[in-house]
């Protein structure tokens, strides 16, 4: 599989470029930043002590309220991280009460994105037994997020190609796993030996970690450095520590 070696535009300078803007590439860009980390801002407003109903609409106009032009005053967004941005932005939109403004133009011509929030609120009541800070339940969130979307992208590669069944019995390899089969059972699932399931496996963890840089490098600034990149990969697997 062929990787490309530029990545010209990520979701941060594409985010950054449209901020305070009300066309069509603006509204694209940030439903699809809403639907991709909407859960991690929604679970940090809830930790903050939101009542569920309060932080939805909290998460949903904190997004309408990056298309207005003079909102990200003060925010600064050179750091290089979405996920710093998101947060640093955040807490300036609850500062300064946005949830009044947005209650004033409810019924007008709004930005929206359809979003669940009876999965997000059972998902969140799930995390209560934890005593993480806000911050730490929104980069554990944030985590999950990139890893939900490397795991999409595998599955749909191995789909493409034929090979759903594969992925679905190989995927056991990526996490830790005491009940994991051992090559040599996958290989009779497989109907192959043992040392082409080592290779197997050995070359979808290399896919793996490959996606996973990938998709953390769509989070961060095109001129952020290796080891940036590798303090973000970092900082998102501690956050599971």
């Amino acid at each position: 599989m062929n990787r490309s070696p530029q990545f010209p535009k990520t979701e941060w300078t594409q985010v950054v470029q449209v901020i305070g803007e009300k066309n069509a590439e603006s509204f694209d860009a940030l439903s699809k930043l809403c639907e991709d980390y909407w859960y991690p801002l929604y679970a940090f407003v809830r930790r903050q002590g939101a009542p569920a109903d309060e932080a939805f609409d909290e998460v949903q106009g904190f997004f309408e309220a990056l298309l207005e032009k003079d909102f990200l005053d003060g925010v600064d967004r050179n750091r290089g991280r979405l996920r710093t941005f998101l947060i640093d932005a955040m807490k300036k939109y609850r500062a300064k009460e946005y949830r009044a403004k947005r209650a004033q133009k409810r019924g007008g011509d709004q930005w929206h994105v359809s979003i669940d929030q009876e999965t997000a609120e059972g998902r969140y009541e799930v995390e209560l037994v934890d005593h993480l800070t806000p911050e730490q339940v929104l980069d554990r969130n944030w985590a999950l997020t990139i890893l939900e979307k490397v795991m999409a992208q595998l599955e749909e590669q191995y789909r493409s190609s034929g090979k759903e069944t594969e992925f679905a019995i190989l995927r056991t390899f990526l996490v830790p796993d005491p009940l994991a089969k051992s090559y040599r059972e996958i290989g009779r699932m497989l109907g192959t030996n043992e040392n082409n399931v080592k290779a197997k496996v050995h070359r979808l963890r290399k896919r793996y970690r490959e996606q996973l840089e990938d998709v953390v490098r769509t989070t961060l600034d095109i001129t952020v450095s290796k080891d940036d990149l590798k303090d973000e990969l970092r900082h998102l697997l501690g956050a599971f520590s």
